[in-house]
């Protein structure tokens, strides 16, 4: 027998307010009504809840990058960086997965930093 408002195990092992999508809201840095892509895209760079850095600050960034010396340069760690990931469809298999200058430098906007292409 299932307890009210529990339609599998599963139910039972999440409380109802943090099931499906809800799981991940607490990690993400944007608000949950933002996941929709298009929105996430503008939103990374606008809504970051994250101590910013000094205004003008700029990291210099080559074609490509690995997810963990992103992560040093925005002062994060790696795994705080994949909801991001995950919402923008990018998957990747582990800290040294290579992220491309275009999607690395979204990344890094969203936290306050100003980016250059180098290389």
């Amino acid at each position: 027998m299932l307890p009210e408002g529990c339609k599998d195990l599963l139910d039972v092992i999440k409380p109802k307010e943090r099931q499906g999508m809800d799981a991940i809201t607490g990690i993400l840095p944007w608000p949950l009504e933002s996941l929709k892509k298009e929105a996430a895209l503008g939103e990374i760079e606008k809504s970051i809840e994250a101590d910013p850095p000094a205004p003008g600050t700029v990291i210099e960034i080559g074609p490509q990058i690995t997810l963990r010396e992103l992560a040093e340069l925005v002062g994060r760690q790696w795994y705080e960086i994949i909801p991001t990931l995950i919402v923008l469809d990018t998957v990747v298999d582990g800290p040294d997965h290579v992220l491309s200058f275009e999607l690395a430098g979204r990344i890094a906007s969203g936290y306050g930093y100003e980016v250059w292409r180098v290389g």
